[in-house]
């Protein structure tokens, strides 16, 4: 405690008066005044004298309480503040004991009576002692885990997040770097590269997570999860009957057609001349090759597909302008593409002639003016009329005095003896056709494009328009394109002439398996129960 030191008239140090000693002894007087009961005549009760203390050098003021008239002092409240200070230190003391009371004791530490309880009537069952001093050495001993700054915190207040077990399977899920150092993994990002797999390990990562797998069998189930090739197209069999199926991709490539792709992948000569060392057309070897197996085509020019073919025809020769055809051929295409629209979408008028299932040459040189673009015959590959029908051919409407624009789809460049029926190109350039347009995936057996076949000035006009930049074939087509017209037999062409009798038995499917012995049961006793 500090000490207190009376200051006299005097001053602290024997020095004369000064201002607070005469304080000091006028709030001296004025205290002895009041408890002897002594007032001035006509005082006026006022404020409470005052009375200086010096703590520890500092001068303090304490206020003199007076007495009523003819009363007690009226009784001294304690400051709130102590109030408040013992009450916080009674809550810390109940708080302190309650927290160290070892777990299955009443926190209380007072005892009920029964053996093993926190009184005084027996012993602690985990080794407490009885009675007040195993109370205060209990309330002393600090609670397990970490301790506050003093020694006494609880361990709910600084416990760590629960851990999984030791043997919780999930720590036995491999890290994903270490997966990708699988030799078969890092092979597949080689082959798919490294997002497909990274995800094919995520995924199974995943499932080992819910439970669905062993973390053991992560790396086989990433890898069954891993596509067989970087194309999400799978190859499979043409089992249904149709030689050429839209599909399922129509006619397969040969050997050869799939080994100039995979030359042509990298850079080539496509629109270069190597010996001359200036730009060259662009696919020249393979426009050659077309014309050979076309005689009697004057030109030559490829597309992305038939329908571009057809498109290309109609807005180089008829834009703005009509184009006659038969009623009996406005056919749909597939998918819900019509004819009429696709042409019309060129900016041509349609100029219908004859009826669903006759149409004759008179026909369509009644309609024949100075805004005809040109005649189209198309061929009704999916579907024929038969009975009381007629149509003009191409010989028949060359002599019109416009260009016959012939659409045999099939793609069949000469006669074929499996397929007489089917018209093709060299013979319908042959019978008086101006241009003939097909496809070359169906019957010709090669990569999907559109071919444009005859009279040199028509094929020509078609190239240098505008909208053949925009439908031009890439260097990859072309290149399947030349070997499947100058390589061996096509898949398509074999089908069409090989013979079924000779065609090899198609496998047996294995026996089933026997059926499973069946199963013993154990022998009963009388009772109807097992023995043992």
């Amino acid at each position: 405690m500090p000490r207190v030191r009376r200051v006299d008239g005097t001053g602290v140090t024997g020095a004369g008066p000064t201002a607070a000693g005469r304080a000091v002894a006028a709030g001296d007087d004025a205290r002895r005044g009041v408890r002897g009961g002594l007032r001035p005549a006509g005082a006026v009760p006022g404020p409470a004298p005052v009375a200086a203390l010096r703590v520890r050098g500092r001068v303090v003021e304490r206020r003199v309480v007076e007495r009523p008239p003819g009363g007690a002092l009226p009784p001294r409240r304690p400051p709130t503040g102590l109030l408040a200070l013992v009450l916080l230190v009674l809550i810390l003391h109940v708080t302190a004991g309650t927290r160290a009371v070892a777990p299955g004791n009443t926190g209380s530490g007072v005892s009920d009576g029964a053996p093993g309880a926190l009184g005084d009537d027996g012993p602690d069952p985990h080794g407490n002692k009885a009675g007040p001093e195993g109370r205060g050495a209990m309330e002393q001993r600090p609670a397990p885990g970490r301790t506050g700054g003093d020694g006494t915190g609880s361990a709910a207040d600084h416990a760590e997040p629960p851990r999984r077990p030791d043997g919780d399977a999930r720590r036995r899920i491999p890290r994903t770097d270490a997966l990708l150092r699988d030799p078969r993994l890092a092979a597949a990002v080689d082959r798919l590269g490294p997002h497909r797999v990274k995800a094919a390990v995520r995924q199974a990562q995943e499932r080992a997570r819910a439970g669905g797998i062993p973390p053991e069998q992560v790396p086989q189930t990433a890898l069954r999860l891993l596509p067989g090739t970087a194309s999400g197209l799978r190859p499979v069999i043409n089992a249904t009957g149709v030689l050429l199926h839209t599909n399922l991709g129509r006619a397969p490539l040969s050997a050869a057609a799939r080994q100039a792709v995979q030359e042509a992948a990298g850079p080539t000569d496509v629109e270069l001349d190597l010996t001359a060392g200036v730009r060259a057309r662009r696919g020249r070897s393979a426009l050659a090759a077309l014309h050979e197996r076309v005689p009697a085509a004057g030109a030559a020019h490829v597309v992305n597909n038939g329908a571009a073919a057809l498109v290309l025809a109609a807005t180089a020769l008829a834009a703005g302008r009509e184009i006659v055809v038969s009623r009996g051929e406005m056919v749909e295409i597939g998918d819900g593409f019509r004819l009429p629209d696709l042409l019309v979408s060129t900016g041509a008028r349609l100029r219908e002639v004859g009826t669903t299932n006759r149409t004759s040459a008179a026909d369509y040189a009644a309609v024949i003016g100075p805004d005809t673009g040109f005649v189209l015959k198309v061929h009704p590959s999916n579907f024929r009329i038969t009975g009381f029908t007629r149509s003009a051919g191409a010989g028949e409407l060359s002599g019109l005095g416009v260009p016959v624009v012939v659409d045999i789809g099939s793609g069949l460049l000469a006669p074929h003896p499996a397929l007489p029926g089917e018209p093709d190109a060299d013979s319908q350039l042959r019978a008086g056709a101006a241009l003939v347009t097909a496809s070359g995936d169906k019957l010709l057996g090669g990569p999907q494009c559109g071919l444009l076949l005859g009279r040199e000035d028509l094929v020509r006009a078609l190239a240098r328009h505008p909208l053949a930049r925009a439908l031009r074939v890439d260097k990859l087509t072309l290149a399947a394109l030349e070997a499947t017209l100058t390589g061996p037999p096509t898949p398509t062409t074999l089908a069409l002439t090989a013979d079924p009798d000779r065609l090899p038995p198609p496998p047996r499917p294995p026996p089933p398996p026997p059926p499973p012995p069946p199963s013993r049961a154990a022998p009963r006793s009388a009772a109807g129960e097992h023995p043992g």
